[in-house]
């Protein structure tokens, strides 16, 4: 089953770069893939995906974790997008 990707933000903080965190609710990701940020349409790429500390090459549904964004400041990121 091949869902689309949605995470919805739970915290953002900046640490050497913009971070989201949240669970991904469906689909999956993986580092260096391109998402569109809603519901401001802004283009991101995924630089690295953390869980619990760890760098991750890969998350699925059900993984709480932060990625680091390129392309989106702390200031355009708000809780509840998706």
């Amino acid at each position: 089953l091949d869902l689309p990707i949605r995470i919805p933000v739970a915290e953002k903080f900046t640490n050497m770069g913009t971070f989201a965190m949240g669970k991904v609710m469906s689909g999956s990701l993986k580092k260096g893939c391109s998402l569109m940020l809603m519901p401001n349409r802004t283009k991101v790429q995924v630089t690295s995906i953390l869980e619990e500390e760890t760098e991750k090459e890969f998350a699925a549904s059900g993984d709480n974790i932060s990625l680091k964004l390129k392309g989106v400041e702390e200031e355009d990121l708000q809780a509840g997008y998706v």
